[in-house]
């Protein structure tokens, strides 16, 4: 991959996209999270909460 490249993270949960972005972001490459506003994740009941706390900075 060029050095300039961004990489987009769609992994189905939390643990699963934060070690991504870590992986990722460790390897010298930018990234866009899209993972916990992914329209097909359909949940029903205040959802909503999860998704408003979500912090595509929260990984290692």
């Amino acid at each position: 991959l060029k050095p300039d490249t961004l990489i987009h993270v769609w992994k189905g949960n939390q643990q699963s996209y934060q070690r991504e972005m870590a992986n990722i972001t460790s390897a010298g490459y930018r990234t866009l999270l899209s993972s916990p506003w992914y329209l097909n994740r359909i949940a029903y009941g205040q959802d909503w909460q999860a998704i408003y706390k979500a912090d595509p900075q929260d990984f290692k």
